[in-house]
């Protein structure tokens, strides 16, 4: 998430400074979309979590229930960063040449 922050300072150096009220949309943005991946590596983790104790012949239902439950979770958390990414794209934060080096 930092280097992302600092590939948008490196980029907008040489563009005009952007409006405050939108720099601040922008980092509440970001701090959103941190907080977001922090959720879902927690919830990777409780998934692995699961899946060990499932692997446990004498637990019960309890481990495939909790997969189930962090599922829907992680699924929710997904959702939610395609959602703050597009807000990001729509304001412009996210440039083409970022995109790219995030999809790779």
């Amino acid at each position: 998430m930092q280097s992302l922050q600092q590939s948008l300072a490196a980029s907008h150096q040489s563009e005009p400074d952007a409006p405050p009220k939108q720099v601040a949309q922008a980092m509440e943005r970001l701090n959103q979309a941190a907080r977001v991946i922090a959720d879902i590596r927690l919830g990777a983790d409780r998934i692995l979590e699961a899946m060990f104790v499932a692997s446990n012949p004498r637990h019960n239902d309890m481990p495939l229930q909790l997969f189930l439950r962090e599922d829907a979770s992680m699924r929710q958390h997904l959702q939610d960063l395609r959602s703050i990414g597009k807000k990001l794209e729509e304001s412009g934060v996210l440039t083409e040449s970022l995109r790219s080096r995030s999809n790779s």
